[in-house]
């Protein structure tokens, strides 16, 4: 087993289901295998407890996805802070200038919001921007 395919099975574990396709895995698998990402696991009574995936750019690297053991975080272990802190580290060590989380705005879903709240507790800046997006096969009210 590779890196991802590990990644993979502990996702769909944790998850209890596929939230996405095989074939994203792959595509990911190959970007850490070209160098263009890495992944850091996490290991807890020899068991992998946390994983996650970070992209890089030219000068910053993107959060991609993490996955925690939800039973061990019900524990109150900080068994996912290890693993994004230690991500983090790692690309301070690589020698790039920022780590992006991606959006961190509430919504309506508590899921989010636990992310969104779970993310700006690693960040001590936060940067406002405005996004502009494209979107495809929507009705156009004229």
């Amino acid at each position: 087993d590779d890196v991802m395919s590990t990644f993979e099975k502990f996702h769909v574990k944790v998850a209890k289901r596929h939230t996405r396709s095989h074939e994203s895995w792959m595509l990911q698998s190959r970007a850490v295998k070209q160098g263009m990402g890495y992944v850091v696991m996490g290991y807890y009574n020899d068991e992998l407890v946390t994983a996650t995936l970070v992209l890089n750019g030219n000068k910053d690297c993107y959060y991609g996805v993490c996955v925690n053991d939800r039973d061990l975080m019900a524990q109150n272990l900080p068994i996912g802070h290890y693993g994004l802190f230690r991500s983090i580290l790692v690309a301070k060590e690589k020698g790039f200038e920022k780590f992006n989380f991606g959006e961190v705005s509430n919504n309506d879903d508590p899921k989010v919001n636990a992310i969104v709240k779970y993310k700006r507790g690693f960040s001590n800046l936060l940067h406002t921007r405005i996004a502009c997006q494209v979107i495809f096969n929507t009705e156009v009210n004229g």
